[in-house]
């Protein structure tokens, strides 16, 4: 495939297609479950020495860079298109977020570039598949070695039921012709799939979530992954 799609993510957000203001349930959950619980407006299942360094892979316009930050992460976006970046930057701005309390890279995510084992905790929230399959095996790649051994992630990915009309190439690689991000990819995935991008991961959950409508027809299958880095 051609490029990084940068243009067309560029566009998607300036139509404001993406900028969305809450966390997903699942992001929620992750932390929730396997990091540590919220207990009171204050209070936490357990108390961290330091703010741990969350990665957001494709952090978009800030929605979870905002959760991260009010749990008590030190979070970290790494966004591909400036005007997802401008969009986050005004949201943390709104919240009363310093800029010293979060960073927002804007690059792709081949050229993820933070110290060796140096991230705690990250996330792709509808990221992954949004991206060629050549691209995202060099970012899994890329962080395998900046998160510490041990280190979870959390990943959704479209699945292979989810197919939509058109082309698909050989590696379940599709331009999207929707007018909704129009121009962008999107990757589908299967086990065989997951398995080989997920090279350097343990997985430790996966489930394949289904949405169908009152006639039991299919409307979205995405699998939702958590893993563990390889040491």
């Amino acid at each position: 495939m051609k490029n990084d799609f940068r243009q067309e993510w560029e566009d998607s957000y300036e139509r404001l297609e993406n900028t969305l203001f809450y966390p997903g349930e699942e992001v929620v959950r992750f932390v929730n479950r396997y990091i540590r619980r919220r207990t009171g407006p204050t209070s936490y299942s357990k108390e961290f020495d330091s703010k741990p360094v969350f990665l957001d892979l494709g952090s978009g316009a800030g929605r979870h860079l905002v959760f991260l930050q009010e749990n008590g992460f030190f979070p970290i976006g790494l966004e591909l298109s400036a005007e997802a970046c401008r969009q986050a930057q005004a949201l943390m701005s709104s919240r009363g977020i310093g800029e010293d309390d979060y960073r927002i890279i804007n690059a792709s995510s081949v050229n993820l570039d933070l110290p060796v084992e140096s991230v705690d905790y990250a996330m792709s929230v509808s990221v992954l598949d949004s991206m060629p399959t050549a691209t995202a095996v060099r970012t899994l790649q890329l962080l395998h070695a900046c998160l510490k051994p041990g280190a979870l992630l959390y990943a959704d990915l479209i699945s292979q039921h989810s197919c939509r009309e058109g082309v698909i190439d050989d590696s379940m690689d599709q331009i999207v012709s929707e007018h909704h991000e129009a121009g962008t990819v999107q990757s589908y995935y299967d086990q065989e799939k997951i398995d080989r991008v997920f090279t350097g991961f343990d997985l430790i959950r996966q489930e394949l979530h289904t949405r169908v409508n009152a006639n039991g027809e299919l409307l979205e299958a995405r699998w939702h992954l958590v893993a563990r880095n390889r040491q």
